[in-house]
């Protein structure tokens, strides 16, 4: 399952539409998942899919390949950022690394919500608000982040 996804955001921002940022073309792809319950999402509280997950998280060989996963995403990712957005190589990685971040952050903590019973479609509204505030950090940075005094 997350090895037929590994070079889905490639391909999203390969396949984005003219004068659309690469960004804004990944959050409506993830946005179009949790909506349509895509298990790569977290976001698929089907049967079959929750014991897919549990069995990942209860082997530790497949939590290792799932990080290989990862790793292969973010490095098809920086090069679609190269080739279709003019992104220098070290931005296209930092990019990268931090848009599959945080699709796969958002993933585990719908999938682990899921886990515990939460049902999916009490947890879409949620889903979406976590996923419409990660996509806006990505997008503005967190600059405004600052230490209380």
């Amino acid at each position: 399952m997350p090895a037929d996804h590994e070079t889905e955001a490639a391909r999203v921002v390969r396949a984005r539409p003219p004068h659309t940022a690469p960004l804004t073309a990944l959050r409506e792809h993830f946005l179009t998942g949790l909506r349509e319950r895509d298990p790569i999402t977290g976001l698929n509280d089907h049967p079959q899919v929750r014991r897919v997950h549990r069995m990942i998280l209860g082997a530790p060989s497949l939590v290792a390949r799932m990080e290989g996963f990862k790793t292969g995403a973010e490095r098809a990712l920086a090069e679609a950022l190269q080739e279709t957005a003019a992104t220098p190589e070290l931005t296209a990685r930092l990019a990268a690394v931090q848009i599959v971040a945080v699709q796969w952050a958002l993933a585990q903590d719908n999938a682990e919500r899921l886990a515990y019973g939460e049902p999916a479609s009490e947890r879409y509204a949620g889903a979406v608000k976590d996923a419409e505030h990660a996509f806006a950090l990505l997008e503005n940075g967190l600059h405004h982040l600052t230490p209380e005094h």
